[in-house]
């Protein structure tokens, strides 16, 4: 899973590992990775294979005290459905075929009020007790096409080989819109089971390492037109 566009990881030049109680970080981090003070443009959450507003609130509640807003406003389906019901159509149907992608965040890049785009990824489900009924595994987004697109999946959690299947994870991933790529990512793969223990633990960790971020918002009086996202599609 998420295994399109490793080359996203190229520019993350220092890994740095952690844990929790029932799981464990990794923080990958480029030169260009901001240490303090940032302002960042919440794009979403990307969950099994498309946009989530759910999954968002999940996490709205956690994440506005540490980007100082009561609501920080994301860009799906929020800016975009303001923008026009185009746009926002064009972008559902791009990210359900090819998931979030640096050529689709380049492409909405003008809309953004901060200076880095946060995408937040998530996959799996935390593990079940015994007397619960197990969740259904997570829907994979779709497989790569030929030739590879810069995507945005790679920089989220992973499932590889060999590795225990019924985890929880989920990662922020930080684009910049002056660089045009990606500059780091935090990650957690959590195994225990309350999902609620891993989107708080997940916060905290991100809460440390972007000290005094604040949430910018969206633009949505910039003109993105649908057909250009619909054009990245062929390209």
């Amino acid at each position: 899973m998420f295994q399109r566009a490793a080359s996203l990881l190229v520019a993350a030049a220092m890994t740095v590992l952690g844990g929790c109680a029932d799981g464990s970080f990794s923080v990958q981090r480029s030169a260009a990775f901001p240490r303090s003070g940032a302002a960042l443009s919440v794009f979403g959450v990307f969950k099994d294979g498309r946009m989530s507003p759910e999954a968002w609130d999940d996490l709205r509640t956690r994440l506005n005290p540490i980007l100082g807003a009561t609501a920080c406003e994301t860009a799906y389906p929020e800016a975009l459905n303001a923008s026009g019901p185009e746009l926002s159509q064009a972008v559902d149907d791009f990210t359900r075929a090819n998931g979030v992608t640096e050529d689709l965040l380049e492409l909405l890049g003008p809309m953004a009020k901060g200076d880095l785009v946060l995408l937040v990824i998530m996959t799996g489900r935390p593990h079940a007790s015994k007397d619960a009924t197990q969740d259904s595994p997570a829907t994979p987004p779709p497989p790569a096409r030929a030739g590879g697109r810069r995507g945005y999946q790679s920089v989220g959690p992973g499932r590889t080989p060999g590795r225990e299947p019924e985890a929880f994870e989920v990662a922020a991933s930080l684009y910049s819109v002056r660089a045009h790529r990606s500059v780091g990512a935090i990650s957690l793969r959590y195994t225990g089971q309350s999902k609620e223990e891993a989107l708080q633990s997940f916060a905290d960790r991100l809460a440390a390492e972007l000290p005094l971020a604040s949430c910018a918002g969206w633009n949505a009086d910039v003109h993105v037109e649908a057909t250009k996202v619909r054009k990245l599609e062929s390209e």
